[in-house]
């Protein structure tokens, strides 16, 4: 996720503001570059007696 923020440190939120592009700066930016690997943990929990599959490609 990428937050953009006006002079005011009000949030961004309609691509007109983008567009004009006036006193707007990039605050945080957790997105995954070019050629970044993550690794990330999920945890599901399921009944005991449901089919279990999981897949990741």
């Amino acid at each position: 996720q990428k937050l953009i923020v006006d002079a005011a440190d009000r949030p961004i939120r309609d691509d007109t503001q983008l567009l004009l592009g006036k006193n707007l700066r990039m605050v945080s930016d957790n997105r995954i570059g070019p050629k970044e690997t993550r690794r990330e943990r999920f945890t599901f929990f399921v009944p005991a007696d449901a089919d279990q599959v999981i897949r990741a490609t």
